[in-house]
């Protein structure tokens, strides 16, 4: 009997028998399925069928003359695929079946993986312009990189000019808000993470904190003590060329004739045709400049630079440069042009992170080629500073017609990246609406705020928003418990997530099997399907295979750890001895460290004391908090010397974090409004826009308290906020907080997108 083979003669496939008259296999037939078994190795399409097996008659194929066909259970391939990849060779009334071997099969499963996790982690430094980052975001990279956190669809309501009617926001997003307030019903509340005592003891009020993320604006005060804001998105014109520089007093309109300006119009009409436009070049500095300047405003696709050509300087004139080419053309940086280029980043309802992956992804460059010094807060608007190496304004500026919540401006090039120590602190601008106090109560509890301070705890954004705190995973790693640290970051737990983790949680718990659990996540950039994949990698829980999780991520878990223990020895500290410095405290002088002595108590102030964070290196308090840190990390299975870990990551010296913190440029003021809906502070993009809030009215049913102050880096202004209601500030907690006022119905602790960026 002759088997069908597609690419083959049909003379010659009649020729190629199967079997010999014994039954055995023919020479023939076992040379052509080795071939093929080879083949497969090497990516083609008859490799895919090392996954089926085929059986005795024509049966339900899934073309006419197919065989039926069943899939191994370990199979990569689907039942009834395309009848390219579904049959390899075959026709109806053929006897006997294709037999693979477990060990060949297990082969080319390995061998797919391997090639489909190459191809993942293959990275490509090419140029995108605005043609294709739109094409990319239609293609949904946004959502995939966002995972979901922000209902996209919402956000792609907004007008042509990128700003959306809140109000439709609301509404379109309900469905997302009440998955999310669903999921904070099982979340962490200050109790849970130590967090438990107060500095003043006046009484406090309600209101509500974050109603919506414009309520609460944060921005970078840099080095030299200056806010960074987002003034301008102009591109810095020595930038492009090092004539091309701004001449406000250059009228550029008549620099270019009527014969040049046909010129460079036939030019662009027949693209292709010639490489590029000569035009002359005048010979004062500034009015070439600003001819280039003319070409640049009146034709937007082209780009300029000044040449010497048979010994007289001339302007050229190109199209600007797209995709691979550009991506060439890019590594010739404009020579005495500083390294990095430095811009302000205005986001809105995304974190650090997740807008540095959004960068990255659509430039097709590493996430590590962005250097910035301090992660802020996803539910805000935040404007800080980046820098990235050797990329232009321009290509920055590009991405703001496709970033729906983000925005890059004021760019400088500069001799370095952004680092550790680049920032003074953070300067926080909210509103806590609805708030019940009296102007007096208000007025005392920001009194206390300004003159003594709060309790620096550790805010609720360190441990995390799920049922499983990352402080447990830490934990886990610091006792190199690696199967429960694998455990705590994929098993299920109670309140909504995204249906696809969901059903990855689901499989983990039940079967512990990463591939299965990996294929219930079509994204495969979160935590969960990198830890995945590692397992898949290295075979077995370990240091190795929890590598596969980013950095920051894998510190955040032992650092929440540390944060934790801090949070409670400042609780046992304010609780035993009050607001005095006692002996035995840790006092900070200049840089160092020293133990309070009984002679220098009355001198010193509590704004001194400092206790550590746990580490191998630090000191400890020699009074009774210094005995609870060790009978607690005793408790926990740890000793001091154990954070030295054997893994470098994880090793944890240890720091000195102040007990108290008194925030400075301390304002407030309370604003009667009605509508719970509308904006109570514009943002920068408001501003710069000339976009005004409405006015508020003389008076109101309901009342808002704003507040603005600065703070040191690392210290959380919830902490501040907390300090003045006397009431717990964790997500959990406001919502419970909302459901019992009605007038604030149409609060959400999901994203209520205020405005929306292109």
């Amino acid at each position: 009997m002759s088997t069908l083979l597609e690419d083959e003669p049909s003379a010659k496939r009649a020729r190629l028998s199967e079997t010999n008259e014994d039954g055995s296999d023919s020479t023939e037939w076992r040379e052509r399925k080795e071939d093929e078994k080879e083949q497969s190795f090497g990516g083609n399409l008859a490799g895919d069928v090392l996954g089926l097996k085929a059986e005795k008659g024509a049966g339900e194929g899934c073309c006419p003359g197919s065989w039926d066909t069943k899939i191994n259970a370990e199979s990569p391939f689907k039942e009834n695929d395309d009848c390219e990849r579904g049959h390899a060779f075959g026709t109806e009334g053929v006897s006997g079946k294709v037999e693979v071997s477990e060990k060949v099969e297990e082969r080319v499963l390995k061998e797919h993986k391997v090639k489909e996790i190459i191809q993942k982690e293959k990275k490509e430094e090419e140029i995108i312009d605005e043609e294709s980052i739109r094409e990319d975001l239609k293609e949904g990279i946004q959502d995939e990189i966002l995972h979901g956190e922000v209902d996209n669809e919402e956000q792609q309501e907004g007008d042509e000019v990128g700003i959306a009617d809140e109000q439709s926001g609301v509404q379109s997003g309900q469905q997302s808000e009440d998955r999310f307030a669903e999921a904070m019903r099982h979340g962490l509340m200050e109790p849970d993470v130590e967090i438990t005592e107060y500095v003043g003891t006046e009484a406090g009020f309600s209101g509500i904190l974050k109603e919506r993320y414009s309520d609460f604006m944060v921005n970078e005060i840099d080095q030299e003590g200056n806010v960074v804001h987002l003034t301008d998105t102009a591109i810095p014109l020595s930038s492009k060329d090092p004539e091309v520089m701004a001449n406000e007093e250059i009228d550029t309109n008549d620099l270019l004739n009527e014969e040049e300006r046909q010129s460079l119009s036939s030019f662009l009409m027949h693209k292709g045709m010639e490489k590029e436009v000569v035009l002359k070049a005048p010979e004062d500095k500034a009015v070439r400049a600003a001819k280039h300047l003319a070409v640049h405003r009146e034709f937007e696709r082209l780009d300029t630079r000044t040449e010497q050509r048979n010994g007289r300087r001339v302007i050229l004139a190109f199209i600007r440069q797209r995709g691979r080419d550009a991506s060439r053309c890019a590594m010739r940086w404009e020579k005495g042009r500083p390294k990095y280029c430095r811009f302000a980043v205005y986001k809105e309802n995304i974190d650090t992170n997740g807008v540095v992956s959004l960068f990255a992804k659509l430039l097709r460059m590493r996430h590590a080629a962005f250097s910035y010094v301090g992660t802020k807060d996803k539910r805000a608007v935040t404007v800080q500073h980046m820098a990235v190496c050797r990329v232009t304004a321009e290509r920055m500026v590009a991405l703001n017609r496709a970033l729906p919540n983000a925005r890059v401006g004021n760019f400088q090039y500069v001799p370095r990246p952004l680092r550790l120590g680049d920032l003074q602190g953070n300067h926080f601008t909210i509103v806590l609406r609805n708030i019940s106090g009296s102007k007096e109560q208000v007025d005392k509890a920001m009194c206390s705020l300004r003159d003594v301070g709060f309790i620096n705890y550790y805010g609720m954004q360190r441990f995390g928003t799920t049922a499983i705190p990352t402080y447990m995973i830490g934990r886990a790693i610091l006792r190199d418990q690696w199967d429960e640290a694998v455990d705590l970051v994929l098993k299920s737990r109670p309140g909504a997530e995204r249906t696809h983790t969901i059903r990855c949680r689901e499989v983990w718990t039940r079967t512990k099997d990463s591939r299965a659990a990996l294929k219930e996540l079509p994204d495969q950039r979160g935590v969960e399907a990198q830890l995945l994949l590692g397992l898949i990698h290295h075979g077995k829980p370990g240091p190795a295979a929890f590598s596969s999780i980013s950095r920051n991520t894998r510190l955040m878990y032992v650092h929440s750890y540390q944060s934790l223990l801090w949070n409670r020895a400042a609780s046992l500290r304010r609780h035993k001895f009050g607001l005095h410095a006692v002996p035995g405290d840790l006092i900070q002088r200049g840089g160092t460290v020293v133990v309070l002595g009984k002679d220098d108590e009355e001198e010193t102030s509590i704004n001194d004391v400092v206790l550590p964070l746990p580490g191998y290196e630090v000191k400890y308090p020699t009074n009774c908090v210094g005995d609870a840190y060790r009978t607690w990390l005793a408790e926990d299975g740890l000793q001091p010397a154990q954070l030295r870990h054997r893994v470098r990551d994880y090793a944890l010296a240890g720091t000195y974090r102040s007990l108290i913190v008194r925030p400075t440029d301390v304002t407030w003021k309370i604003t009667p409004y009605d509508d719970p809906n509308i904006p109570l502070m514009p943002t920068d993009v408001d501003i710069m826009e000339g976009r005004s809030i409405e006015p508020f009215p003389a008076e109101g049913a309901l009342r808002a308290l704003h507040l603005a102050f600065s703070l040191p880096p690392a210290s959380y202004a919830t902490m501040a906020v907390r300090e003045v209601l006397k009431m717990d500030t964790s997500i959990r907690n406001q919502s419970q907080l909302n459901s019992k006022l009605p007038s604030c119905r149409s609060y959400s602790t999901m994203a209520t997108p205020t405005r929306m960026l292109q």
